[in-house]
């Protein structure tokens, strides 16, 4: 719970922060960076949670920079998430970690590539990710160090290197394989139909694609019903918070916080409710910028029903072609 607390005590202070400065926009990627370093976090020893932090906080940035960069490039955008699909999906192979950061770089390219911006836009929203992140690394660092000392950078495991664990996975009938052109096809899909609806918020599809996608059959299933679950709860409590109790730029400071804690404390120990986080985050500081939770409430639940039709779709289709060809 400490660094659930420690996450999101430092988004909500980033928050006000942008308020402060009158600069509504920065919240957005203030916060999903501060939040999904902290993510890196969680659990580990010392030495790795410090890696896996720079990581992430490295990936986050280039996925922000290249989503922002592709937002107005069309077909070329499908081309592109489909490459982006392949990459993050395989990242897997070399473990846990990676497949997690590999999930959040995924997220933020999918939020901004549907979000319209200019190129100097992209550059802007990359270099605010940074500097979430990397407060919020900062901040993490001094806490690891006062508990940990030295072992925050002396090696507490030895592992291969990736290219070596990248080329262990290197067959055509590897998990990870799959897993990257189930969710390669799913986002290419996902994204030209977004594309065609033309609904607010076109990135909600590929998103929600990248966050219910699993290497296995069973954990697709499962994460789709989560996924739909959360997704649900979260914006009926956001519409309670905004709409009822308030929409004061303090308030959604606060729902900020709130969701910034239920995401990275219960991540890993009750999925629906960590995803109700993120969406209460997503949702809150997009009312920061003027939008009526009511206005695009329909289209984000309808949005992450299409999501997982897509992916348990693309999952067990691609399953069996993949067992025809074994």
């Amino acid at each position: 719970m400490a660094p659930a607390v420690l996450t999101g005590t430092v988004a909500g202070v980033l928050t006000l922060l942008a308020i402060a400065l009158d600069d509504y926009p920065a919240t957005l990627p203030l916060v999903i960076g501060a939040a999904f370093v902290g993510i890196a976090n969680l659990n580990g020893a010392a030495d790795v949670r410090v890696r896996t932090m720079l990581w992430t906080l490295l990936w986050i940035t280039l996925g922000t920079l290249l989503g922002g960069t592709v937002a107005t490039w069309n077909v070329v955008e499908i081309a592109v998430v489909g490459v982006v699909g392949l990459a993050g999906g395989f990242a897997g192979a070399m473990g846990a970690r990676a497949l997690v950061t590999g999930v959040l770089a995924m997220v933020v390219y999918t939020v901004f590539s549907g979000t319209a911006m200019t190129f100097p836009d992209a550059i802007r929203a990359a270099a605010l990710m940074a500097l979430g992140g990397g407060v919020m690394f900062v901040v993490a660092l001094v806490a690891i160090l006062q508990r940990s000392g030295r072992a925050a950078f002396q090696r507490s495991e030895m592992r291969n290197s990736i290219m070596t664990r990248l080329r262990d996975h290197r067959h055509r009938d590897d998990v990870f394989f799959h897993h990257a052109l189930r969710l390669a096809v799913a986002l290419m899909v996902g994204t030209a139909l977004a594309n065609l609806l033309a609904w607010p918020h076109e990135y909600w599809i590929p998103m929600t694609i990248v966050w219910m996608t699993r290497p296995d059959s069973d954990g697709t299933v499962s994460r789709v019903t989560e996924r739909i679950l959360g997704t649900f709860v979260g914006i009926a409590l956001s519409l309670l918070l905004i709409e009822v109790v308030s929409n004061s730029p303090i308030a959604i400071a606060i729902y900020t916080i709130l969701g910034t804690v239920l995401l990275l404390a219960f991540l890993q120990a009750n999925y629906p409710i960590a995803v109700s986080g993120i969406s209460l985050i997503i949702v809150a500081l997009f009312s920061l910028l003027g939008e009526p939770v009511l206005d695009t409430i329909a289209y984000r639940a309808t949005a992450t029903v299409i999501a997982g039709v897509i992916t348990i779709a693309a999952a067990f289709l691609l399953w069996r072609m993949a067992d025809r060809s074994t």
